[in-house]
């Protein structure tokens, strides 16, 4: 099997990890953290602007919108201002994955764009919350 299909069979392993329900607290940040330790992991792999790394970013970046989405439950002033805090981060780590999906496949490519509208999500819902003054 080729280096390059390393990557894949962890993201192979993280989908299987996402796919069971989170058994506690440890269990439901276990996928961001093995995603954070990928990137670190890759960066420090490949060399400069590679798309390994990139792509890692673009996945935890997703899984962290995907976990903060899950958690709207914004009934309350506090619950939105609390929501809005916890979107921040994950809205951070799109725009450092688009970043770096704009260097490693050129910018424009379908991965930024894709990253780009998720972003563009976000911002949008952060803006429907903090519409009233929060």
């Amino acid at each position: 099997m080729p280096d390059s299909s390393h990557p894949l069979l962890q993201l192979l392993h993280l989908k299987a990890i996402l796919l069971l329900p989170p058994a506690d607290q440890a269990a439901k940040a276990e996928p961001t953290e093995l995603l954070t330790r990928s990137i670190a992991g890759s960066k420090g792999s490949y060399p400069p602007n590679h798309p390994g790394p990139a792509i890692w970013m673009a996945e935890r970046a997703r899984l962290m919108a995907l976990q903060k989405g899950v958690q709207a439950r914004a009934a309350t002033r506090d619950g939105r201002r609390a929501l809005v805090a916890c979107m921040m981060p994950a809205m951070d780590a799109l725009r450092g994955a688009i970043k770096a999906a704009d260097m490693a496949f050129g910018a424009g490519g379908e991965v930024a764009k894709e990253l780009k509208e998720e972003l563009d999500k976000d911002q949008q819902f952060v803006a429907m919350l903090t519409a009233d003054g929060i």
